[in-house]
C-alpha cells in the first residue's frame, strides 16, 4: 500500500527567487506557480489507514527542546505503526534567564519528555551538550553517539535538520545534522565500531530521511530546499499538545494552550503553502531514501 502521492508540475518558465525578508504577506498564485515548479516532483505524503509501518523505528532528533519541525510527521508515522524515539543534544544549560543553569536543564528534561509522551514516541534521550558549545564538540564523539542509538535502536527513519540547508544561522542544528548524516552512513558498516560487535549490537543503518529547514528556505518557500509535504491534518492536535507541553521554552513558554490552538488554526505562511497542496496543515521536507 502506498503512503504517497505524486504530484508532476510543468515548468512555466524561469523564477526570479524573492529574497525579501521578514515579509508575512500572502504568497499569490502566481509567484507560488514559479517556485513550485523548481521541482519537477514534488511529493505529498498523506495518511494510510491501519498500521503499515509496524515493526518500523523512527527517531526524532531535536538539538534543542523547542525544535518541532517534524513533531507533526513522527506523530503521523508512529500512529501509522512506527516505533518512535526523541533524542535531544542540548542540554539547555544557556535557556531560561532568571533560572539556574540547574533549574533551566531540570526543567526543560522534563518539559521534552511530556513532548515525546505527546506525539507517541516510546523514549526520549538527552545527550546532555552545553547549549550554543556544540562546536567544541568533536564531530566523531557526536556522530559515535549516534552511531551506537541508530544501531542499538535499529532505526530505519530519521527525522532532523537538514545538512545541507541554506541560511541555517545556528551552529548547533548544523553541526547535529552533519553528525547524523555520517552517522546514519557509517552504522550500517561493519568495520566501525567493532567493540559493538562484541556486544551483541549489529551493524544497521537507517536509510530515509526527512530533514527540514527553517529561515529563508520556508519562509518564501524556496522549493530547491524540500521535495516533500507531508499532511499532518490527523495528529495537529498532537502537534499542538508537543508546543503545550513546552512550558518553559518554546511556544509553551509564551502562550496559554488556547493561544497555541489559534496560532495553528489561524492563517499563516506555511498554512497557506500546505493549503496549495489541498492540506490544511503540513511539514515540510528534503527527503531520501537509499544509502
Amino acid at each position: 500500500m502506498k503512503r504517497q502521492k505524486s504530484v508532476r508540475e510543468t515548468m512555466v518558465g524561469s523564477a526570479s527567487v524573492d529574497n525579501t525578508a521578514g515579509t508575512s504577506a500572502p504568497l499569490d498564485d502566481a509567484s507560488f506557480e514559479l517556485r513550485r515548479n523548481f521541482h519537477e516532483n514534488v511529493v505529498v505524503e498523506r495518511d494510510v489507514p491501519g498500521q503499515p509501518h509496524k515493526g518500523k523505528v523512527l527517531v526524532l532528533v531535536m538539538a534543542h527542546a523547542d525544535d518541532h519541525s517534524g513533531t507533526g510527521t513522527a506523530a503521523k508515522l508512529i500512529q501509522e505503526g512506527y516505533t518512535g524515539y526523541l533524542v535531544r543534544v542540548a542540554n539547555e544549560d544557556k535557556s531560561l534567564v532568571g533560572h539556574s543553569v540547574g533549574e533551566a536543564v531540570e526543567l526543560i528534561a522534563e518539559d521534552t519528555d511530556n513532548l515525546g509522551k505527546a506525539i507517541g514516541c516510546k523514549k526520549t534521550y538527552h545527550l546532555g551538550y552545553s547549549k550554543h558549545d556544540m562546536e567544541d564538540i568533536s564531530i566523531q564523539e557526536l556522530r559515535a553517539r549516534f552511531i551506537f542509538l541508530f544501531r542499538l535502536l535499529k532505526v530505519d527513519t530519521v527525522i532532523t535538520f537538514d545538512p545541507w540547508s541554506h541560511y541555517e544561522e545556528n551552529p548547533d542544528h548544523y553541526w547535529t545534522a552533519r553528525a547524523i548524516e555520517a552517522a546514519r552512513w557509517h552504522s550500517g558498516m561493519s568495520k566501525d565500531y567493532p567493540e559493538h560487535f562484541r556486544a551483541g549490537i549489529k551493524p544497521h543503518g537507517p536509510k530515509e530521511r526527512y530533514y527540514f529547514s527553517r529561515g529563508p528556505n520556508l519562509n518564501h518557500y524556496n522549493f530547491t530546499q524540500f521535495n516533500r509535504v507531508v499532511d499532518i491534518g490527523s495528529v495537529i492536535e498532537k502537534k499542538i499538545n508537543a508546543d503545550i507541553a513546552n512550558k518553559h521554552w518554546g511556544l509553551g513558554s509564551s502562550r496559554d494552550p488556547e493561544d497555541i490552538r489559534k496560532r495553528y488554526m489561524g492563517g499563516g505562511r506555511r498554512r497557506d503553502i500546505a493549503r496549495r497542496f489541498g492540506l490544511e496543515h503540513a511539514e515540510f521536507f528534503n527527503y531520501m531514501n537509499g544509502s
